[in-house]
């Protein structure tokens, strides 16, 4: 009667990443891409409106604050899809359209008038948003 000869066998897999390169995005990433940042509470300074500068403050629940031509009293809102962020100033009189890139939210925006313009704004401390009174 003949037995059989077992034989363990081992295989190994050697798994290795592939090398950093600053030139090459890793397979499937095309490298230009940013992190969602919620901006919620953040104070901004700039052309937002193209005849002044503006301080603004993105509230929760859509409530934009906003000053220019020293008025804080208008209406405005805000949505964030993702890195895209909308402003609505005075019934959609104007219209925002931007995203966060190097810490600046910049973009197009346009008025009834109609004007088109490009706006740039850059971050500013919290305190700076006290000028709208306490965050709700």
């Amino acid at each position: 009667m003949r037995s059989a000869l077992l034989v363990p066998v081992v295989i190994c897999l050697l798994v290795m990443p592939a090398p950093a390169s600053d030139t090459e995005p890793l397979p499937g990433r095309g490298g230009d891409y940013e992190f969602e940042t919620s901006i919620v509470g953040t104070v901004w300074e700039g052309k937002l409106v193209y005849d002044d500068t503006s301080i603004i403050r993105f509230d929760p629940n859509g409530v934009l604050r906003i000053r220019y031509f020293k008025q804080t009293t208008m209406q405005a809102n805000w949505r964030q899809e993702g890195e895209r962020i909308v402003i609505e100033i005075n019934n959609k009189y104007v219209e925002c359209e931007g995203y966060l890139r190097d810490g600046r939210l910049v973009g197009k925006a346009k008025n009834r008038a109609p004007a088109t313009w490009n706006w740039e704004m850059k971050r500013r401390p919290a305190s700076e948003g006290t000028i709208f009174g306490a965050t709700r």
